[in-house]
């Protein structure tokens, strides 16, 4: 159990209505979209999450037809891209490191939503990155306190790395999503989570955008943008950053076999 380092996160968030926790301390601290919130800095809020990352999984096609994305690679069924002006993303409030990913589930909506909710299971079923997560504390009917810690990268070079982060399940009409869409948003909170000194502390905001192409099939768009904190040749942070979307496909193996 985790010993929280403020006390937005203190006290119980049962029974407690939406409407309730926007008006407490957590929504005081992010103001967001009405949500309980918590955020690091601006630029980790809801709001800002969602207008910087979601403009990046809208329509991923003309945005590599106009060179707002590059696409870095293909790997086991999920395109990577990264954004073309890196420095333009980070000027706007963004973390240096940005990845988008797509990839298709045979899978319906709701049950990629559910595994990607339930985050007690990901060390099952993330292969790739996750060593350990943990639920820290759920804050109300759609936010929960995250802990995650990552799998060393590169063989090594790159030392585990562990995030602390609120989940938010949000509205897909913020994006115009269509109909039977879900829409995940990760704030960073670095720092309401104690250190793990096996670990180096990082800095993370995701968005991740479901979408049904028929009853049984979901398109999953991923943002991520990430701070991995440390002096590391740039070529190594890249290589790794790639790997990171690969949470899709190993997801997707997982559902695929159920």
């Amino acid at each position: 159990m985790f010993a929280l380092r403020s006390s937005r996160f203190v006290g119980s968030a049962s029974g407690r209505s939406a409407a309730g926790l926007a008006a407490g301390a957590l929504a005081a601290a992010a103001g967001c979209y009405g949500l309980a919130a918590a955020c690091d800095a601006p630029g980790a809020s809801v709001k800002s999450v969602t207008a910087r990352l979601g403009r990046l999984v809208v329509d991923v096609p003309t945005l590599e037809a106009t060179k707002v994305l590059t696409r870095r690679t293909d790997l086991n069924g999920v395109t990577i891209y990264s954004v073309t002006n890196e420095a333009a993303h980070s000027k706007a409030g963004g973390l240096p490191v940005v990845r988008v990913a797509e990839a298709v589930i045979k899978a319906p909506v709701a049950e990629v939503a559910a595994l990607w909710w339930h985050v007690q299971s990901r060390k099952d079923w993330d292969s790739v990155n996750t060593q350990d997560c943990q639920l820290v504390k759920a804050l109300g009917t759609d936010e929960r306190l995250v802990y995650l810690q990552g799998k060393p990268k590169r063989g090594g070079v790159i030392s585990s790395r562990d995030f602390a982060y609120v989940m938010h399940r949000v509205p897909a009409q913020e994006l115009g999503a269509r109909t039977g869409s879900a829409l995940f948003i990760q704030t960073n909170t670095a720092s309401e989570v104690p250190a793990n000194s096996s670990s180096v502390r990082g800095d993370v905001n995701s968005l991740l955008l479901l979408e049904p192409l028929d009853a049984t099939t979901t398109r999953a768009r991923y943002a991520i943008e990430i701070d991995v904190k440390g002096w590391l040749p740039t070529k190594v942070v890249n290589a790794a950053a790639d790997e990171t979307p690969l949470t899709l496909a190993v997801m997707r193996d997982h559902l695929e076999r159920q």
